[in-house]
């Protein structure tokens, strides 16, 4: 994820904020195009982790099968569509016709390599499904960083598009190579069966036709965006809000990975009944997850200009700091709800995520035309502020199944954004004490937002009571899930 974030000023360097827009539409078809998968990989987590923890390998077996035998499917039809496709769905996008060519050759090489990117997935959420977090977090973990690696290199040597498209086919073949022997590893017994795969498809649809529901509306909300800034105003716009949001993005998805193991944990206790050890677990994690979290969303927010300067430059930063701003409060809405989406999907109520789910992309496709059209990328990331604040009924329907309650979940998970936000009021203070422009060091546009993290890390440390004892007993506040995971017995 750093070397990601550091590549990319030279990605938009290198290709031009019109060329590095482009590849981000690119990808956003891409995503588009994921949604054939229908939800396989949040099933193929939930039954693989309730089968194996009954013991039931066979069971194991067989969704697996279904799951890889459906994504494969699916995924070649998907990418042949986008191969056939490309040349219309470029014109669409209001490319330049300098680089019309080159985009619709990369757009080809995406879709012929697009099966491989889909079962790259299937094989993540299998080893997530048999508690092995360490290997689909290292896995997934090595394939960025080996793409990001190979197309640095690729445009650094002037291959620019056209590169970062090969790169990333070659990785995604080869991490499906990877991913099967890692599987025959961990898995040894398992062997492929058409029979098996078809006596469990019924299962994973009962489950995933729902999660693919939620995933619509996931792209739609994440992906459509940068569709909608291209249509208008395009590839370059696109730019200036993508990379605005790929700092905010990478760390979200690194807290949600770290989370992610509350999703098999939760079906296990489901499973097993235990309904106060499944409260306890939940409370936990929610304060553990936004202790972590919240204060950065708020660095990302209050000192973006900062951040942007010192990455990508003053010029860009200028274009770019205010839509950062907003995106971080989007994301810090979004983030109270990562804990409660885990344990829903534990529950099964897979039905209401899927309902909530079509709301928000239906209030986000509602507003998000009009408000660019009228403000640009700055109303494009307004529209995502808003339509998040919808998050809050999400909430209060998770405290209330669950059973701790709203004004439970509130004190826990609101206290460290509270003291995040006003905690964070100073440094704006300090930031404009130090007289922080475009000539100053990156050092000196970096130095409040060290201060502020180093601050609020020690208040956390000191804090009183069972949340400053849990941190001081943790060596690392990443371990936190992990520790807190052991610590909960699997039977009583």
């Amino acid at each position: 994820m750093v070397i990601g974030l550091i590549a990319v000023p030279v990605f938009v360097g290198k290709l031009t904020p019109e060329g590095y827009g482009v590849w981000v539409l690119v990808s956003s078809l891409s995503g588009y195009f994921s949604l054939v998968q229908m939800g396989v990989g949040p099933a193929l987590v939930k039954y693989v982790s309730e089968y194996n923890a009954k013991g039931d390998m066979e069971a194991v077996s067989g969704t697996m099968s279904a799951g890889i035998a459906f994504t494969a499917l699916a995924g070649t039809v998907a990418g042949g569509v986008i191969v056939l496709a490309a040349p219309f769905l470029i014109y669409a996008l209001r490319v330049p016709d300098s680089l019309y060519a080159e985009s619709v050759l990369s757009a080809k090489i995406a879709g012929g390599s697009f099966v491989f990117s889909l079962l790259s997935n299937d094989f993540v959420a299998v080893f997530s499904g048999l508690q092995r977090f360490d290997i689909s977090n290292k896995y997934t973990t090595l394939k960025s960083l080996l793409t990001t690696l190979l197309n640095y290199i690729l445009v650094v040597a002037d291959y620019h598009l056209l590169g970062m498209a090969v790169g990333t086919a070659l990785i995604n073949v080869l991490g499906v190579v990877g991913a099967v022997i890692l599987l025959r590893r961990l898995f040894p017994t398992y062997r492929f069966s058409p029979r098996a795969a078809f006596k469990h498809v019924k299962t994973i649809f009962s489950f995933g036709i729902f999660s693919f529901i939620s995933q619509i509306a996931t792209v739609m909300t994440t992906r459509f965006p940068e569709l909608v800034i291209g249509f208008i105003l395009g590839p370059a716009s696109v730019t200036y809000f993508s990379v605005a949001k790929k700092l905010v993005a990478v760390f979200t998805t690194g807290t949600s990975q770290a989370a992610s193991v509350m999703f098999p944990l939760a079906s296990e206790l489901v499973a097993q009944g235990e309904r106060e050890k499944i409260q306890r677990t939940y409370l936990k994690a929610v304060r553990y997850f936004m202790v972590f979290s919240a204060p950065f969303y708020i660095t990302f927010s209050y000192l973006s200009w900062n951040i942007l300067a010192a990455w990508v430059g003053p010029a860009f930063a200028n274009d770019a700091s205010a839509v950062m701003s907003i995106l971080s409060l989007s994301y810090l809405i979004a983030s109270l709800t990562v804990i409660p989406a885990h344990f829903l999907r534990g529950f099964g109520k897979v039905q209401f995520i899927a309902k909530f789910s079509v709301g928000i992309a239906v209030v986000s496709a509602v507003m998000l035309y009009p408000l660019t059209a009228t403000f640009g990328v700055v109303g494009t990331a307004f529209a995502v502020l808003l339509t998040q604040v919808i998050s809050l009924i999400y909430i209060a329907y998770a405290a209330k199944l669950i059973g701790v309650g709203v004004w439970n979940f509130s004190k826990t998970a609101f206290s460290p954004v509270l003291l995040s936000l006003l905690g964070g009021i100073p440094f704006l203070f300090i930031n404009s004490l130090f007289l922080i422009d475009s000539s100053s060091s990156r050092v000196l546009m970096l130095l409040p937002v060290i201060i502020y993290l180093l601050c609020y890390a020690l208040c956390c440390y000191f804090w009183p009571g069972s949340l400053g004892h849990e941190i001081r007993t943790s060596v690392l506040t990443l371990q936190f899930f992990d520790q807190f995971r052991r610590r909960i017995p699997r039977n009583d």
